[in-house]
């Protein structure tokens, strides 16, 4: 694919800028996709990812059908959040009925719900702590290896 395209008669069709604003809305749209999973995997309701990621409900309404053209730098951070979030919940709790429980029962950590943080803007002390959770899973078989062993 890479060939035809660096040798494609259509090469001058396109500006490098128009070729790169092309490439961006690629990639947004499966962000957007990826964002869309992690939202419906813990079903979050459109008022908890409005208060998460800063992004009114009727803009997050027209995403589900439509990828925005544009997401400036700070909702993006709020977006990769909820993918985060989303990922570590998986490599804990492959189950998906325990991790939309966990996202919503009291926890003795924080002595709230993880949603409520992360409506709060808390999102680092939530990401944090399953980090910490995450790395007690880890086994012998996750560490690096060295040499031939």
């Amino acid at each position: 694919g890479g060939l035809l395209r660096a040798n494609s008669p259509f090469t001058d069709a396109l500006t490098p800028g128009e070729r790169n604003s092309i490439w961006r809305r690629i990639g947004l749209v499966q962000f957007m996709g990826y964002y869309l999973d992690a939202a419906a995997d813990l079903a979050l309701e459109l008022s908890d990812a409005a208060a998460i990621t800063g992004i009114a409900i009727e803009e997050l309404t027209i995403w589900q059908s439509r990828a925005p053209l544009e997401i400036d730098k700070e909702h993006l951070q709020r977006l990769k959040l909820v993918v985060a979030l989303h990922k570590a919940l998986v490599e804990l709790a492959p189950d998906r009925d325990v991790r939309r429980r966990w996202l919503r029962e009291e926890s003795a950590t924080f002595k709230a719900t993880p949603l409520t943080l992360l409506s709060e803007g808390k999102a680092g002390d939530v990401l944090d702590n399953l980090a910490g959770s995450t790395n007690l899973t880890l086994g012998p078989d996750n560490l690096p290896r060295m040499g031939n062993r």
